[in-house]
This record gives structure tokens, sequence and C-alpha cells, in this order.
């Protein structure tokens, strides 16, 4: 990095001095005991229905009244506390067009924006602080607003309490934690900041790529010479050198990851060591230090599952009684192993946990939806429309009053001892019910999903606190015991009651 980057960031340093902002949020408690309080007063709401776009506060009112522009909510990437409010418009006179790419024999459609947009930026309390930005979008931490130019390098660093702007010429600003982090691809070198913008470290000859978290902690992915990956700690030491293809799992103190020829191989962090090395024509799935997954590979490329326990190798799941062994993920937590879906020849499965205990018997072709702590989501079979089940984890099943293609756990921060439960109306529209653990029903007909004009999909909002929801003739919002926040009738978009 060249001696005006530098400078420019050092005098940035001392120019931007705020007390960090810290917030700690923790899980739920046990699921008999867990009840889920009031969401805090500064706590905003996106509301969008019916191609209407507004933003409410935690008591119901409008911070911004429904308009046709799209809103967006910008958290802070740390606490996820909303901080600022961004409104899209297409600038005047530009109609909004876009092109179609189709994807492979399955058809998966891909829509393009071909025009350009002006950004408004509005605080927490509706105060407009910048208007008609174009194709600039912004991100926020701790109390410093970040608008980013896109297609000319040129970051702005705005601190809210002084008022005072600086504009660097950083190829990018990303996320790492509670840390900033820029990058300067020319002469590669990475900068990281904390949330008082005081310089933690200065990384040469590496750009930081995304970050992998496991078990609370962070493991940043750097790229090094030649394009190839690096892993750090969460205070950016080296752990292992810039030797990989990619990093596919953190777990423990076992790293999974693909070496310069694509072949997986397993590291101990605390001492860089190969625990496993690679080995040809043999993939690596897993690998926890008390399981392992390995597939392999003959001539004709016909796989071969084995499911290992390391503490005990008589405890091994393999062919030829194997058809196939899959991971069963968190939906929300894509880097989390939950267990193991194991489908045998006899047209039996099981689902094994990661301690290799088996918890749950089913039949062959059966598909996990989802695993909590307390309740497995099974579709018996994936390749059919058929309902979801809901089993308790000692594989008794849960009795459901209606039929639900797909049951998901809600996450905010943690998981809820609520479900996500999925099912299509005779209408043709796609509606979910908010249920408990018991399979209960909470909350019915929450939209899952609303298609405005520009094909935007909104995805079902539920954040612990809120959830978008419709009752008879009216629509809008409720708490989780079911009771109104705010509602409006469903034929006069416009009228609203409280």
């Amino acid at each position: 990095m060249n001696t005006l980057k530098k400078n420019l960031l050092l005098y940035l340093c001392c120019l931007l001095g705020l007390s960090m902002i810290l917030c700690s949020c923790g899980k739920p408690n046990a699921r008999a005991e867990t009840t889920i309080a009031n969401p805090p007063e500064n706590r905003l709401y996106l509301y969008a229905v019916n191609g209407r776009w507004g933003v409410l506060n935690a008591a119901g009112e409008f911070i911004i009244a429904p308009q046709p522009n799209k809103l967006q909510l910008i958290c802070n990437h740390y606490t996820n506390e909303p901080r600022y409010i961004s409104m899209t418009k297409p600038i005047a006179g530009e109609k909004i067009q876009y092109t179609l790419d189709v994807d492979g024999p399955d058809k998966v459609y891909h829509y393009y924006e071909n025009n350009r947009f002006l950004y408004d930026i509005y605080d927490v309390r509706g105060n407009l602080l910048y208007e008609n930005l174009e194709n600039t979008y912004c991100k926020t931490m701790g109390d410093f607003l970040i608008l980013i130019k896109e297609g000319e390098n040129l970051i702005t660093i705005v601190n809210r309490e002084t008022g005072e702007e600086t504009t660097i010429d950083a190829d990018s600003v990303s996320f790492c934690g509670n840390l900033f982090v820029f990058n300067w691809e020319d002469e590669p070198c990475a900068c990281v900041y904390d949330q008082n913008m005081q310089l933690v470290r200065e990384i040469p000859d590496y750009t930081f790529h995304y970050s992998r978290e496991q078990d609370g902690k962070r493991y940043p992915v750097m790229i090094g010479e030649n394009h190839r990956m690096a892993l750090f700690d969460a205070d950016f030491n080296l752990l292992l050198p810039a030797e990989y293809a990619y990093f596919e799992q953190v777990n423990g103190d076992f790293v999974l990851a693909r070496n310069a020829n694509r072949q997986s191989v397993v590291m101990n962090l605390a001492t860089g060591e190969t625990v496993v090395p690679p080995e040809k024509n043999r993939d690596i799935y897993y690998y926890d230090g008390d399981m392992a997954l390995y597939v392999r590979y003959d001539k004709s490329g016909q796989r071969t599952f084995q499911l290992v326990n390391l503490k005990d190798e008589s405890k091994t799941w393999t062919a030829p009684n194997i058809q196939t062994i899959r991971l069963i993920r968190n939906y929300e937590q894509e880097d989390t192993t939950l267990g193991f879906y194991i489908e045998a020849a006899n047209s039996e499965a099981i689902i094994v946990n990661t301690q290799g205990e088996v918890i749950l018997d089913l039949p062959a072709q059966s598909w996990v939806e989802d695993v909590s702590e307390n309740v497995i989501a099974i579709k018996h079979n994936r390749m059919e429309n058929r309902p979801v089940k809901l089993y308790t984890r000692d594989s008794k099943e849960i009795p459901l009053k209606k039929t639900y293609y797909q049951i998901r756990t809600l996450w905010h921060q943690g998981p809820l001892p609520y479900l996500a439960a999925y099912y299509e109306t005779p209408q043709g529209a796609i509606q979910a019910d908010i249920l408990d653990e018991d399979g209960h029903i909470l909350i019915e007909n929450c939209w899952e999903n609303i298609t405005l004009e520009n094909d935007d999909i909104l995805p079902l909002f539920c954040d612990g606190y809120r959830v978008l929801a419709r009752k008879g003739f009216s629509q809008g919002m409720m708490d989780m015991e079911g009771n109104w926040i705010y509602k409006e009738s469903i034929f006069d978009s416009f009228g609203n009651e409280y």
C-alpha cells in the first residue's frame, strides 16, 4: 500500500474517535421456560404489503408511512441494531427493465436490473440525512455511516456525532465481527480498524475475503499470493499460510480445507500440523476429531460413503450396506453440522448426531427439513409433494392440524422456540403459520412471501418479536402472542386501526 493511503487512514484514525458501542445478546432459555420479552423501544420493523413499503417502530407507529419506493433497514453489522433507513428510487424518466438468464435444465431464472437508482438515507427517527445519492449503497458500524459509490472505488466515512466526512480510495470495505477491513487490490493490503476507527492491524500482501464462524469464534479468510487462501484467528494472526484453494469447515481445533490441487486435507489449528493428509480419489465432507465422513470414488466414478467414529472405529457406517450419507446443516448457520442422514441399501434410513448416536429411524428417501434442540422436521419422500412430519428427538411424531410442505425453526440471534410452517392456499398463495415446538398454532396466515411489481421477494418477517400477518379482513403486524401491533383493512390499503 502506498504512503498516501497509509497516511490517509492514519489521519482518519485520529480524526474519528468515538467510544465503542457493544451489545450482548443471549440465547433463549430452555424450551419450557422460554418467553419472548417486549422488543427494545428503538427497534424498527420493515412493513411491506401490497407493493407499499413503510417502517414501523415497536409501538406500531410509522416512522416512514407506506409508499411505493423500496425501503431497507441498514443495521449495525455487529449488533444487528437498525441505525439507518435507505429508500431506493428509480431515476425519473427511466423505465425499470430486466434481462433474463435461464440456468440449466431446471430453468432457474435470474433477473438483472438495467436501470439506475437514486438513494435517500434517513435516520431511525425518519429524518432525511442524504437525498438523491446515485448508485450509492451504505453500511454502518457503531456511529459511523459508510457510503460506497459503486464502480468508483470511493468510500465515504461519516462520523454521525461530529458530521465529519472523510473519503478514501480503497477498493472495498468489509466487516469481520466488530471490525472494519479496508482492502486495496493493486498493491494487496488489508487494514483492520475497530469501531472507534483505531488501526488494529495492517496486513500487507493479503486482502480480506470472508470469515467463518464456529462455536462463537471467528476465522477470517484472506487471499494471498497466487490467489491462494490463508486462515487467520479473530485478532488477524496467521494460522495457516496462503496455500489452500478454500476452507470448508472449522470444527474445534480442526479445519477441513482443499489444498492447491483441490484435495481434502485436515489441519490442526493449534499446531499447524496435517492431521489427515491428501489422498487421491477421496473427499472429506466432515471432520471434528470425533466423527469423520469420507467419500471415495472408484474408476467409474461410483461413490462409497464411510462415516467413522474416530473414538471407537467399530461404530462405523460404510458400503456396501450404505446407499448415501448426507450432512444435516443448520438452516440459519450453514457452517454448523447438526448430524448425518444415513440411507441404507435396504430402504431404511437413520439420523446420527455428531457424537455417533442414532437419534431417529426413518423410511428411505426421507428429507431432513430442519433439526432443532427439541424437534426434527422430516419429509418422507422428497421426490414428491409429500407433507412434512414433525418428530421429537426420541422419535415420537408430533400431531399437526394442517398439512405443511416445509417447516423451519425461527431464529433471531440464536434459535427461538417457534417454527414457521409453510402451506399453499387453495388459491395457490404461499402462507405460513407460527407453531410452538409441540405443534400448536400460535399465529395463522403469516405471509411467507409477497411478490412486488419489481419481482422482489420479501421473506417471512419475524425477529422473535413481530410478524406480518393476515386475519379475517385485516392485515398488519402482530406480536408473537397474536396481538395486533398495527392493522389495516385488506380492502383499504391506506386505512388503519390501532
